[in-house]
């Protein structure tokens, strides 16, 4: 049976470890390669994590670009791109040349070939070798193992001790996960959901439960900048209702859309906030759901603003927000907990992990999936009732502030990766 731990999220683990004389060095994996929940976290993780006993650098798998990005760099972290290409399953040169497939039935073995022996393979060895220059003492694998197997590889070949925080991922790629569990020493679920799913896998070492935090002064008491609201096209006597998520099927934004002509048929001073962009940007799931807004009369009433990184300061001029996946499954839901903290009411989905940060009809009002009348119905009624919207607001504010300061929930990461560094060195490695 694996090892479980609940940690105690307002203070430490059971075990805590003398601090080394020196900084440990940590190298934070990441998947992403734009503005995300992953690179969100990881940003307020750095933010805080303690410069005299750590020491981290993060390795991007791809060229990474957004706000986050620029801003972890700004922090001073070093970081290092494994390549510098954005992620694709085949070279441009043979997707643009379809004749060079006479057997498209063969096309889907190809592609996974080619990742395996020639994109994965460079990555991970760029990963080993990022590692062993830097010396580091602890791998954090920032998002699920089924995204992460080049660095679990190259942490592996390099005898290294493997965290992996299990941000989502939940009933995907089990087989690879079955195969890659035996390598992380503890998995770090976001939420009990996400730990149900890391616990149906009997390989599965340790588990530390530990809920995905935000930075909470960035969100507290936000002012609202009406030169947002003019730069974005949001009309000023307008409520705002926002939906903040990468576009991606499954993800909510089709159904928010067609929520939307409801509240508008009945509360026409509302306007819908779609922020986000797909990867890579302008795709198909873009196009769909701007012809959706166009098929259903809503060009004046929903605005999409693209990939942002100024989420404080979009939720500061929110009067609702909304995030309502359908089978995209959610491990916690970070947008979720960053308009908790801002104290907005919320209408989210019976989805993975995130009425798991809410309380239904306190904080927020749980629906189910893609249940668009019941969507527009909860909408509807914080737009109507602005002493109700106020009243849920403060009351996701407070529960944010006690469950999911990442400054308070970053102590149970440190005391982890001590003792992995720790355990490391007793073996003389």
């Amino acid at each position: 049976m694996p090892q479980v731990m609940h940690a105690h999220l307002k203070g430490t683990p059971e075990t805590i470890l003398p601090a080394s004389t020196q900084p440990i060095t940590v190298a934070f994996i990441e998947a992403g390669t734009a503005d995300g929940g992953s690179t969100s976290w990881l940003l307020s993780a750095l933010k805080y994590l303690d410069p005299g006993r750590f020491k981290p650098l993060v390795i991007f798998y791809y060229a990474a670009r957004g706000a986050t990005v620029e801003k972890i760099r700004a922090l001073g972290v070093p970081l290092h791109f494994a390549s510098t290409k954005a992620p694709g399953d085949l070279p441009s040169w043979l997707r643009s040349h379809p004749r060079l497939w006479p057997w498209r039935k063969f096309k889907s073995l190809c592609r996974i070939a080619y990742r395996l022996l020639v994109r994965d393979t460079s990555i991970t060895r760029a990963v080993r070798k990022y590692l062993r220059e830097t010396r580091a003492a602890v791998v954090v694998l920032n998002s699920d193992l089924h995204l992460q197997y080049c660095g679990a590889v190259a942490a592996r070949l390099e005898k290294l001790p493997i965290l992996c925080r299990k941000s989502g991922g939940i009933e995907e790629g089990l087989r690879i996960k079955k195969l890659l569990t035996p390598f992380v020493d503890v998995f770090v679920p976001i939420s009990r959901a996400a730990e149900k799913d890391q616990l149906t896998n009997p390989a599965t070492k340790r588990s530390v439960l530990v809920y995905e935090g935000v930075d909470m002064p960035q969100y507290r008491g936000q002012r609202k900048n009406p030169a947002l609201r003019r730069m974005l096209g949001l009309p000023e006597k307008k409520k705002i209702v926002t939906s903040i998520a990468r576009l991606e099927a499954g993800k909510g934004q089709a159904e928010l859309i067609e929520a939307a002509v409801k509240v508008i048929q009945e509360f026409p001073e509302a306007t819908f906030l779609i922020v986000g962009e797909e990867t890579p940007p302008d795709g198909p799931i873009t196009s769909a759901l701007r012809s959706s807004v166009l098929r259903l009369g809503l060009t004046d009433h929903v605005v999409f603003a693209g990939g942002r990184g100024d989420v404080p300061e979009i939720l500061a001029i929110t009067d609702v927000f909304v995030h309502c996946p359908t089978t995209w499954i959610e491990g916690l839901g970070i947008c979720h907990l960053e308009a908790m903290a801002s104290g907005k009411p919320s209408v989210i989905s019976r989805n993975g992990g995130l009425p798991e940060a809410a309380i239904d009809g306190v904080t927020a009002i749980v629906v189910a999936p893609a249940d668009i009348a019941a969507m527009s119905k909860a909408i509807l009624r914080f737009l109507m009732n602005p002493d109700l919207a106020e009243r849920f607001g403060q009351a996701a504010r407070a529960r944010a502030e006690e469950l999911f300061d990442i400054a308070a929930n970053n102590a149970v990461y440190e005391n982890l990766l001590q003792e992995l560094a720790s355990h490391r060195k007793s073996q003389g490695i």
